[in-house]
C-alpha cells in the first residue's frame, strides 16, 4: 500500500479553519514532522491541533536535538524516509551530524553522548516493541521523571506517525 496515497492532503485555505490553514502555511518552512503527513492530519482539525500541542510539549520537555534523534531511530528500524525539517538551522546541522549514528542497522553509540545513545536506544525498542528491561532502567537513571514520560510518548508518537503514513501513503522513500 505505501505511497498509495488514498487521501489527498489538504492545503492551506482548503480546511476550513485558519488556525488550521496557519499550520500548514508554517509546515512548508519546516517544522518538525514530513508536511505532507501534516497536511493529511488536516482531515481532522482537532487531532491535528491537538498533536500539534503535543508534540510541541514534547519538545520543550526532551528538546529539538532528541525529538529528531528519535525520529531518525524509528525510521532507521521501521524502513521509513524521515528527513529533519526542523526550522531552526542549527538543530537541522547538529542532527545531521548524527544522522549516520542513527541511521544504520546498529546504533552507533560511540559517535553519540550517552544521553543521545540512551534515547536512540529507546526509540529502537519501542519500534520493535520489546524495551529491555535494563535499558529502560539506564534511561530512569540518566533522565528526570519527566524527560522519561517524554522520551516514552515522543517514541511512540514518531512509531504512529511513521505507520500513519506508511498506511496512508505519504512516507517518503528511506534514505541512509
Amino acid at each position: 500500500m505505501k505511497n498509495a496515497m488514498p487521501v489527498q492532503p489538504l492545503e492551506a485555505g482548503e480546511t476550513g479553519g485558519p488556525e488550521v490553514d496557519e499550520f500548514l502555511r508554517g509546515t512548508q518552512k519546516g517544522w518538525i514532522l514530513d508536511p505532507q503527513l501534516m497536511a493529511i492530519y488536516a482531515h481532522v482539525p482537532p487531532g491535528l491541533l491537538g498533536w500539534r500541542r503535543m508534540i510541541e510539549g514534547l519538545v520543550e520537555t526532551i528538546g529539538p536535538v532528541t525529538w529528531e534523534i528519535i525520529a531518525h531511530r524509528t525510521a532507521a528500524v521501521t524502513g521509513s524516509g524521515y528527513e529533519t525539517t526542523h526550522a531552526d538551522a542549527a538543530v537541522r546541522r547538529t542532527v545531521e551530524s548524527l544522522r549516520k549514528a542513527l541511521r544504520g542497522k546498529e546504533i552507533d553509540a560511540a559517535a553519540l553522548d550517552k544521553r543521545q545513545y540512551l534515547a536512540a536506544a529507546l526509540a529502537e525498542g519501542v519500534a520493535r516493541h520489546d524495551v529491555e528491561k535494563e535499558l529502560f532502567q539506564e534511561v530512569k537513571d540518566s533522565f528526570t521523571t519527566g524527560e522519561l514520560v517524554g522520551l516514552c510518548m515522543a517514541a511512540s508518537l514518531a512509531h504512529v506517525a511513521q505507520l500513519v503514513s506508511d498506511t496512508l501513503g505519504v512516507s517518503p522513500s528511506p534514505a541512509n
